[in-house]
């Protein structure tokens, strides 16, 4: 059983054949070029002008966060619950950090201080990581709309495209990053969409990169009502685990301010990576944020940079799950788990 949906999604095997379908790595020059229509077709879906490759990590995204910058003559502002690539590079420029309040929402006090100080490139998640609550675009664009006429807003979709959620707001203003990787292609790979009067240098593209993006979108329901997720009563599954642990399980997050399918659980006491090992023996695979995820023996950074301690930070579990049937069971699982973690006093 996989609670880890939304921070280990299956790779989708179908799109990375389609990645590397190449007999060589640079078009005919004298043939029409397959990589232009596919990304023509698909800025078309996404509602943008211009799309270019970009890789995924924080070196690469440090060329494009230091290109805005210039462009935009600006910092960059940047929320902590970026991805952690997203993070590492925007911290590493002259830059803004916007933190997160302890309902999960970002603290609009310090955005607007952001706006004041000359901040023109604001860079957010749909979903913020590790703990999973939802930043709502329309009150952002609109908080910062009201404030000034030029920025450049890069809102980075690839958790809520997961879901299955489409675009919902639709101005030039808006730029979209999309992590491949999130929706099952390979790592290291990802697309900048944007409509801005934005001037690039040439950047060599695989041929097929958004043939295969598009064909993973498709997969993901992203291009339809309908979402890539079964809905389940979040609130059931806490009430079962409230049953069995009583105050020794609470959240991080508010149910009402998280994306579906997802919780923020807060295990009182333990290191959640020692839970975790123990349902790896169970065969339930989890996470408890970013760095388990890496491999990085330390707790969550959005966590504390939303000023819980190491230890506090420790007891997260990221819930978040594509499909389930029996939610009792998921509960009894990690209440035993807990309990028997409690029992030996680790």
């Amino acid at each position: 059983m996989h609670i880890e949906f939304l921070h280990n999604p299956p790779l989708n095997k179908k799109a990375n054949e389609i990645l590397i379908n190449l007999d060589f790595p640079n078009e005919n020059i004298f043939l029409p070029s397959v990589c232009r229509e596919n990304k023509e077709r698909l800025l078309e879906k996404i509602g943008k002008k211009k799309a270019i490759q970009i890789g995924f990590d924080s070196l690469s995204l440090q060329g494009l966060f230091t290109y805005l910058a210039k462009r935009f003559n600006s910092e960059i502002c940047y929320g902590i619950g970026n991805h952690q690539q997203v993070f590492l590079a925007a911290s590493m420029l002259s830059s803004r950090e916007i933190l997160l309040l302890k309902d999960g929402k970002i603290d609009f006090d310090l955005l607007n201080e952001a706006i004041v100080s000359g901040c023109r490139v604001f860079i957010f998640p749909s979903i913020n990581q590790d703990i999973f609550s939802v930043n709502d675009l329309d009150e952002i664009f609109n908080f910062i709309k009201k404030r000034i006429d030029e920025f450049c807003l890069v809102w980075d979709v690839s958790l809520s495209f997961l879901q299955g959620e489409g675009i919902k707001l639709v101005d030039d203003r808006i730029a979209y990053l999309v992590n491949a990787e999130t929706i099952g292609l390979v790592r290291g790979l990802g697309a900048f969409f944007y409509s801005l009067d934005l001037e690039f240098c040439h950047i060599s593209e695989n041929a097929r990169f958004f043939e295969a993006l598009e064909y993973a979108l498709v997969d993901c329901c992203v291009f339809v009502e309908q979402k890539n997720i079964e809905l389940f009563n979040r609130e059931d599954l806490f009430k079962y685990l409230r049953d069995a642990l009583g105050e020794c399980i609470n959240l991080f997050v508010p149910i009402k301010n998280s994306a579906s399918n997802t919780l923020a659980l807060r295990f009182a006491g333990i290191k959640a990576r020692l839970l975790l090992q123990d349902l790896f023996i169970k065969e339930v695979y989890g996470a408890n944020g970013q760095e388990c995820l890496f491999g990085l023996f330390r707790p969550s950074f959005v966590l504390q940079k939303m000023g819980y301690s190491e230890n506090e930070s420790r007891e997260l579990i990221s819930l978040s799950i594509k499909a389930i049937s029996d939610l009792e069971k998921l509960a009894l699982i990690l209440a035993q788990s807990y309990k028997q973690i409690k029992a030996i006093g680790l």
